[in-house]
């Protein structure tokens, strides 16, 4: 598993926990469930009330800014409403000896695939409005944006990650 890959992700799990630190009157809980994670296979499960991720709210936005200081010049805003303005498509397919990758959007999520000798099979998914709320803004994350977007999700799974050495996903609950 790519380290890149499980920072990015945490990051934005970070992220969403931190978001909801805005709104301290709604009894919102993120829920964090991977198996098979790390190298000897461990659980972690998690159940975070507001008022414990508002408490790591510095360490969340510490996490964002160094996520954000990898882009390599990409503008973030650019991609993303290119990305969305296409609608439902295969924006990458290899299949070669060295692996199969693909990326795609359908009408409710970004779809990642990856097979090769190091990912021996890894799907991401990840709601579009989550991405709209995440990366529209390029570099600048609109906080209160993402708060609005993240309601809307109760119940819906954030980010799903299936792979043999790895399986989680992290949702919101009310």
């Amino acid at each position: 598993m790519s380290k890149k890959l499980i920072a990015t992700t945490m990051g934005m799990l970070l992220f969403a926990m931190g978001a909801f630190a805005q709104n301290d009157d709604a009894p919102y809980m993120i829920n964090v469930d991977f198996t098979h994670f790390g190298q000897d296979g461990g659980k972690m499960q998690m159940s975070l009330p507001l008022d414990f991720i508002e408490s790591i709210k510095p360490k969340i936005e510490e996490a964002l800014a160094e996520v954000q200081h990898g882009d390599h010049g990409i503008d973030v805003a650019a991609l993303w409403k290119a990305i969305k303005e296409a609608g439902p498509t295969n924006f990458v397919e290899i299949d070669s000896k060295d692996g199969k990758v693909t990326v795609k959007t359908d009408e409710t999520y970004f779809l990642v695939h990856v097979e090769n000798e190091e990912i021996n099979d890894l799907n991401v998914k990840i709601p579009l409005e989550l991405c709209e709320a995440l990366l529209a803004g390029g570099g600048d994350i609109d906080y209160d944006r993402v708060v609005e977007s993240l309601k809307g999700m109760v119940g819906k799974e954030l980010i799903n990650i299936d792979s043999p050495e790895i399986k989680g996903r992290i949702w919101l609950t009310r």
